[in-house]
C-alpha cells in the first residue's frame, strides 16, 4: 500500500528471477524500472498514480510482457489518497504536554 504521490519502495519476492537491465514493473497502466536484487527479489519505487484503489501489479523481465501473461500470479497493490491536514486545534501547548 502506498500514497498516490508515489515514492513507496516495494520489494517483490518470488522464485527464479533473473538479472536483466530490462526488468519492469507494471502498476495499473504505468511501467517503471525495477532493480534485480537476487533470484528471489526485485525492487521498485512506486510512480505517481492518477488512480486510487486496488491496482494490478505485474513484473516483466523483457521490458514488455509481465509474468501473468505466461500464467504467473498477478499481484495487486493498493494506492490511497494523500492525507492532508486542514486545521489543528489547539495551535500550541506547554512543552511538557497535557494539552487537550
Amino acid at each position: 500500500m502506498g500514497p498516490a504521490e508515489g515514492g513507496t519502495i516495494v520489494t517483490i519476492t518470488g522464485t527464479d528471477f533473473f538479472e536483466s537491465d530490462e526488468i519492469r514493473v507494471i502498476l495499473g497502466d504505468v511501467m517503471v524500472t525495477a532493480t534485480y536484487l537476487s533470484p528471489t527479489k526485485v525492487r521498485f519505487t512506486t510512480p505517481v498514480s492518477k488512480h486510487i484503489g486496488l491496482l494490478k501489479l505485474d513484473v516483466a523481465f523483457n521490458a514488455q510482457q509481465g509474468l501473468s501473461s505466461y500464467g504467473g500470479n498477478a499481484l495487486e497493490f493498493v494506492v490511497h489518497a494523500t492525507s492532508t491536514i486542514s486545521s489543528l486545534r489547539p495551535h500550541s501547548g506547554p512543552i511538557n504536554g497535557g494539552t487537550s
